[in-house]
């Protein structure tokens, strides 16, 4: 069985020396790493590498996460033999039983998988845990307002799931070569991973989260605020997802409601409020006239 780690990169040498390190140490066949366009020293330090598995692919701009995994698929599908590929970002790692439990768990009823995610401290991550269940009709939004648990796997048992985070999600490679144009790349950053997991998931794959499958990710356990230009990436692609035309919407008109007033309450609150209201204009704006702005921090 071949597997293929594919990494995303953006001016955090430091972090992704740390997790290469972790992921040549394992037996993996090939890993590829996509250089979005970096300019701490990441492209001189990657071509410096030597060990035979490793495949880089240098970015002539930054495209986030989204356009980085998308040029990475293709690259997967066009270059390399393997049986699966691990996504992940430059400040994770898969644990050193990754390969092995995985070996272990595969089904072949399964083309999807995604692991659970361990924070800096060693507890879940919850930027990284799966939707179970969509948030589809006003009961559903409501429910997952006051019992949000309801919509997410036990952290501890292994089931079925709806959605993934790149970031330890495991594509068998025959999805691969099929689905890859399923990756929003405009999505630069948020929802490029929901959206492409609930499309595949919508065509009939089934995806299972397995608590044995285990990810180390370099983030606090607990969620901060996110920049203003963040949360412009957060409405504009979830309103653009709830548009799509090849899937039904994974959040009904009450969760995306929710959502936005979430968006507005947090940009009141804060100290640059005018720009963080004319920032979350401009994502409805684009979102629904099509407008897509050069990928980085809109607006700046």
């Amino acid at each position: 069985m071949k597997m293929t780690p594919l990494i995303v990169t953006y001016n955090r040498l430091e972090k992704l020396q740390k997790s290469l390190a972790a992921t040549l140490a394992l037996p993996f066949d090939s890993i590829v790493v996509i250089d979005n366009d970096s300019t701490d020293g990441t492209r001189e330090w990657l071509k410096a590498q030597s060990d035979p598995r490793l495949h880089c692919c240098f970015s002539p701009v930054n495209s986030g996460g989204a356009g980085g995994f998308s040029r990475g698929v293709a690259y997967i599908a066009e270059n390399l033999t393997t049986d699966w590929v691990v996504f992940y970002d430059d400040d994770a790692w898969p644990d050193p039983s990754f390969i092995d439990n995985f070996s272990r768990i595969v089904d072949g009823r399964y083309e999807l998988y995604c692991a659970r995610v361990l924070s800096a401290e060693g507890r879940l991550c919850p930027m990284n845990v799966p939707w179970s269940a969509p948030q589809d009709t006003f009961f559903a939004a409501i429910h997952s307002l006051v019992n949000k648990h309801a919509f997410i796997p036990d952290p501890d048992t292994p089931g079925g799931v709806c959605t993934f985070s790149f970031v330890g999600a495991i594509v068998s490679s025959r999805l691969i070569r099929e689905s890859g144009d399923l990756i929003e790349k405009d999505f630069f950053i948020y929802f490029d991973d929901v959206c492409y997991s609930w499309r595949l998931y919508c065509q009939g794959n089934p995806i299972l989260y397995h608590p044995e499958l285990i990810m180390h990710h370099d983030v606090p356990s607990a969620v901060s605020d996110l920049p203003a230009w963040k949360h412009y990436y957060l409405l504009r692609n979830l309103l653009v997802f709830r548009r799509l035309r090849d899937c039904p919407p994974l959040f009904g008109r009450t969760a995306t409601a929710l959502r936005i007033a979430h968006s507005l309450l947090r940009a009141m609150k804060s100290p640059q409020r005018l720009y963080c209201l004319r920032l979350l204009v401009k994502a409805v704006w684009h979102a629904y006239s099509g407008k897509r702005p050069m990928p980085g921090k809109p607006g700046l």
